[in-house]
């Protein structure tokens, strides 16, 4: 009988190192992707802030507040992207493949975070556990949604998702030592939270304070609970005081809106309450994959295939907040009731200000599912906190309730399919990579053409090349900028480094 637990340790050993690799290849599989099938290219309201903050800048003109620079009322203020944009202009001729490859780097170091944030959790928690962090990192760099990897205005969520990370590190652990200095911190950390993420500032300061009541009523520290909620909403207070005195006025460019009329957008959202819920279902199945990508293997049974993979992620939430009120108490625990509650406010706010404009078939966007996937993180975080509780080793098997063993055998089955999953929708992702270039390749064209003729915008300009519905006066104005600075695909180290035409 001696030898068995050498032969399951050493098992145990060979399994963590396999899946240490799996994380590798995951990681450096996005990398790859990212740096070669980004577009490089300034699309959308990339064309917005070079106007605003880039030119300015070269010019010598730049406010530090215009950093803080919002397109309308549903706009957000990022300066750290609006940074990030100089500096890519500053060094890399505004090549904005540069800019999606540093944040899937920034994605990287969110889950190294969170790895180590949770280490005595994975160590604890056997393979199990090592499998669910595994999992995390295959649908966070899922290429479910190449858009995610392709378009760096998405891209940079996940320097965004690191920030929030960073903070709720620091609230987690002020909830365990609430001095007077700790306090203070989070405070300034909630801060900087809300001038790198704005309005999501708020929505995770709502989201921790509910999670913070959750463990309140769980560990019976109310105190340190109200403590920690206090400095957290003092701390987006003084950032929303800040924001008004050194802000720049709304600009009201782009798609963004000048106003936001909530009484409108309710009355709305009550007119099409027949298609409510979808509104759950279409966030929880496009965390894991598009609708047009199971329609693409499943033809009409695409839509049952929606239905069942929302009902079985209903499921893992009814799980989640079974173990959130129930299950063992930890950090992890903590920052993954936070992350699932930020996950229903960003939904929520999705659902508010762009259906009742837009439709519900919006919710479908592939960009959202950079935000929808925050759940599965939640939800893989949990099962982290949970593991060392549901898996047992040596004499403690005996001990294992039926209960437990299944709950095991069913988490160990669903993160398997989740991981297998990907492989499909990889080599689809990659095989598809050719029709990205071609795209990109021909943006350039028309960019190139309009600097020969900005007066007139080249035809069937595509959608994302917003110079060409800009004034001519400011179409000749913008593209005699790159042009004459030689940046973007008139920079002959762009075009080296992306494969783009020569200017003609």
């Amino acid at each position: 009988m001696k030898p068995e637990p050498l032969i399951s340790a050493a098992s145990t050993r060979l399994s963590s190192l396999l899946l240490g690799v799996l994380v590798l290849a995951l990681v450096i599989n996005a990398l790859a992707y990212t740096a070669s099938a980004a577009n490089p290219i300034l699309v959308s309201d990339n064309w917005f802030f070079l106007d605003r903050v880039v030119i300015p800048y070269a010019q010598g003109l730049l406010e530090p507040s215009d950093l803080l620079l919002k397109r309308g009322a549903l706009d957000h203020s990022q300066p750290l992207q609006r940074i990030l944009l100089i500096a890519n202009y500053e060094w890399f001729d505004l090549d904005l493949r540069i800019e999606a490859v540093f944040a899937v780097v920034m994605g990287a170091l969110s889950l190294l975070l969170l790895g180590w944030l949770s280490r005595r959790e994975l160590q604890r928690g056997g393979l199990l556990a090592a499998t669910a962090f595994a999992t995390m990192v295959a649908v966070y760099f899922s290429l479910s949604a190449t858009v995610v990897f392709t378009w760096s205005l998405v891209t940079l969520g996940f320097l965004t998702n690191l920030v929030v990370f960073l903070w709720l590190a620091v609230v987690s652990r002020t909830l365990v030592d609430p001095r007077p200095a700790s306090l203070g911190l989070a405070g300034l950390a909630t801060l900087v939270l809300g001038l790198v993420a704005d309005d999501t500032g708020l929505i995770a300061v709502i989201a921790v304070s509910a999670a913070c009541v959750v463990h309140g009523f769980r560990a019976g520290a109310w105190r340190p609970a109200a403590q920690v909620v206090g400095a957290v909403f003092s701390g987006y207070v003084a950032y929303s005081l800040l924001y008004k005195v050194i802000a720049p006025p709304v600009s009201g460019g782009g798609s963004a809106g000048l106003g936001f009329d909530l009484g409108s957008s309710i009355q709305a959202l009550q007119a099409g309450i027949g298609d409510a819920w979808q509104w759950a279902v279409v966030p929880l199945t496009q965390s894991l994959v598009h609708r047009a990508t199971l329609i693409s293997w499943f033809g009409e049974a695409a839509d049952a295939f929606v239905v069942g993979i929302a009902a079985l992620l209903a499921a893992a939430h009814l799980w989640f907040w079974g173990k959130a009120f129930r299950g063992t108490v930890n950090r992890p625990a903590f920052m993954s009731i936070a992350m699932m509650l930020l996950f229903y406010g960003w939904v929520a706010g999705i659902v508010l200000a762009r259906v009742p404009e837009f439709g519900v078939g919006y919710l479908w966007q592939p960009r959202y599912a950079s935000i929808y996937r925050m759940h599965l993180v939640a939800l893989l975080l949990m099962l982290i906190a949970q593991a060392p509780t549901m898996t047992a080793s040596g004499e403690d098997v005996r001990a294992l309730r039926l209960r437990a063993r299944a709950s095991t055998a069913i988490a160990a089955t669903f993160l398997c399919l989740a991981l297998l999953a990907q492989v499909p929708l990889t080599m689809v992702a990659w095989r598809e990579m050719q029709y990205l270039k071609r795209w990109n390749q021909n943006m350039a064209h028309q960019l190139q053409e309009l600097a020969r003729d900005p007066l007139h915008a080249p035809p069937n300009c595509v959608p994302q090349l917003r110079l060409c519905q800009a004034a001519p006066a400011d179409r000749t104005r913008i593209v005699g900028f790159l042009s004459s600075q030689q940046l973007s695909v008139f920079s002959p180290e762009v075009r080296a480094r992306n494969d783009l035409p020569a200017t003609r």
